[in-house]
């Protein structure tokens, strides 16, 4: 998600229900639930490079990818499941 300003983001937030790992810019509400390297990656605004670097690490690295999938999965359970948001 290669975003200049962004709110909840929730093609982020799907792509992470999906266990896949995300590769976003550091804005809105991403960065209160992306955690760099546990969840997804961050790369920083308008630096291609770095997001180049992120998408080819996770390329070749296939556990580290997994990992970061499994734990986005986990995070979207955690903290965005409808029983967490009926109790508000």
């Amino acid at each position: 998600m290669p975003s200049l300003t962004e709110t909840t983001c929730l093609s982020v937030l799907e792509a992470m229900s999906c266990q896949l790992a995300v590769v976003s810019t550091e804005v809105g509400f991403i960065k209160s639930y992306i955690r760099n390297g546990y969840n997804g990656l961050f790369f920083e605004k308008q630096n291609q490079y770095p997001l180049a670097k992120n998408i080819q690490r996770l390329i070749s690295d296939t556990e580290f990818r997994k990992t970061l999938g499994v734990n986005a999965r986990k995070t979207v359970i955690e903290q965005f499941s409808w029983t967490r948001q009926q109790k508000g």
